[in-house]
């Protein structure tokens, strides 16, 4: 039975004569040598960047405020931080949109900045008025 040697080529294209470590086909110092070259690209990788949702004011200025600090940060390539950036204004038309639809239903009376989902999702159930008392649920005190 043959011993295995190492697969690796060295920049004088001779092959390594080295022993090749048991379940692997490189050497001990190749092995090495390509899990720090793997530990360097994964560092030179730009982080994520979490938006989270865009409902309210707060959360978009938040989100500007991260792309903006990564931009500045040489963090985040400029492709992408553009369509990141056209979905954070995709979020502002949509909200500027939904409060003009409330507006003009007449149904609220707060500004387009002040809808945030609390506010709209948080109005009292009509159906609720018509359950009896003994059927509500306690409230202590």
């Amino acid at each position: 039975m043959k011993p295995r040697l190492c697969t690796f080529i060295k920049p004088d294209d001779l092959p390594c004569q080295a022993f090749a470590l048991t379940g692997s086909a490189l050497c001990h110092a190749h092995k090495r040598q390509q899990a720090r070259q793997r530990r360097r690209y994964k560092a030179l990788r730009p982080p994520a960047i979490r938006l989270g949702p865009l409902a309210d004011q707060r959360s978009i200025q938040r989100a500007i405020g991260r792309i903006l600090c990564s931009i500045a940060a040489n963090s985040l390539p400029l492709e992408r931080s553009s369509a990141l950036l056209q979905k954070v204004l995709r979020a502002i038309e949509k909200r500027n949109h939904a409060a003009a639809v409330a507006a003009s239903a007449g149904s609220f009376n707060l500004p387009a900045f002040a809808l945030t989902p609390a506010r709209l999702y948080n109005q009292p159930n009509p159906a609720q008025k018509d359950i009896p008392r003994s059927r509500q649920p306690e409230r202590k005190i």
